[in-house]
C-alpha cells in the first residue's frame, strides 16, 4: 500500500502536494470551512483530492482521509522538513480554540443537544488544537475555550480525559512566563481540573488543588473565576 501511496503522490503538482500535507494536520476528518481556512486551499482544490481518492467526502458533508495516508503524508512532510511548519498548525489551533469557546452559551440553551453532538465529532480535532495551544503560549485561547470543554467534558461523562488534558496543559503554563493573561488561564485551568477530580470522587486531589486554585483566583481579580473555584467543593 506504499507503494501506492508514492505514487499518487507523485503524481500531485506540488500545491496539491502542499494542500494534502495540510489536509493531515485534521484529525477525525473536517468541515468544508475548516479546510479552507486551515489548509488555505481553494474548493476545487478539495474536490480534486476528493476525485483522487485521496480524500473522501461523507453524506454529512465532511472530508476524511484514511489513518494510514494521514500517516504515509505526515511522513513525507518530515522528510521535507515541513511537516513541523507553525502557521498550518497555528491556524488550526486558532480555529477549534476560537470555535468551541463560541459553543460555551449553548450548554446553557436548548441547543445543548446539537452541540454536544458538533463537539463530539470534533473532539480529535480540539485535542490537538488544545495541545498545541498549550505547547505555545495561546494563554487567552485556552482560557476563552476551557468553559466550554469542561461543560462537555462533564455532560459526556468524559472526566478522566478531560483531568489528563486539562493536567497536562497545567504543567506546560506552568512553566511559561508570568503574565496577567498566563495567570487566568491557570486559574480557569486549575478550577476545571478541581472539577473533574472532584466529579470522579478524588476529593483528595481535589481539595489539595483548593488553595492553588483560590489563590490563583484571587490574583485574576475576577469575581467570577474566584467564585467557581469556591463553588466546586461546595
Amino acid at each position: 500500500i506504499q507503494a501506492v501511496f508514492e505514487a499518487s503522490w507523485q503524481l500531485l503538482t506540488p500545491a496539491e502536494q502542499r494542500v494534502l500535507g495540510r489536509a493531515a494536520i485534521f484529525q477525525g476528518g473536517f468541515t468544508r470551512q475548516a479546510g479552507l481556512q486551515i489548509t488555505e486551499a481553494t474548493l476545487g482544490e478539495l474536490s480534486g483530492l476528493v476525485a483522487r481518492i485521496l480524500l473522501r467526502r461523507t453524506s454529512a458533508g465532511r472530508y476524511m482521509m484514511h489513518e494510514l495516508l494521514r500517516q504515509f503524508v505526515t511522513a513525507k512532510l518530515e522528510q521535507s522538513g515541513e511537516g513541523q511548519a507553525n502557521a498550518p498548525r497555528e491556524r488550526h489551533s486558532h480555529y477549534y480554540l476560537d470555535w468551541v469557546a463560541k459553543q460555551t452559551a449553548a450548554f446553557f440553551s436548548a441547543e445543548l443537544p446539537h452541540v454536544l453532538t458538533a463537539l463530539r465529532s470534533e473532539l480529535a480535532n480540539l485535542r490537538v488544537a488544545w495541545h498545541w495551544g498549550a505547547q505555545h503560549q495561546q494563554h487567552e485561547r485556552l482560557a476563552e475555550s476551557v468553559d466550554a470543554l469542561t461543560e462537555f467534558y462533564e455532560a459526556s461523562g468524559l472526566l478522566g480525559e478531560a483531568e489528563l488534558l486539562f493536567g497536562e496543559a497545567l504543567q506546560a503554563i506552568r512553566g511559561q512566563a508570568a503574565t496577567p493573561e498566563q495567570t487566568i488561564c491557570e486559574a480557569k485551568l486549575t478550577v476545571a481540573l478541581m472539577r473533574m477530580l472532584y466529579g470522579q470522587g478524588k476529593l483528595t486531589a481535589a481539595e489539595e488543588l483548593f488553595n492553588c486554585a483560590h489563590t490563583l483566583a484571587k490574583a485574576t481579580l475576577d469575581p467570577q473565576i474566584e467564585f467557581r473555584s469556591v463553588r466546586t467543593l461546595l
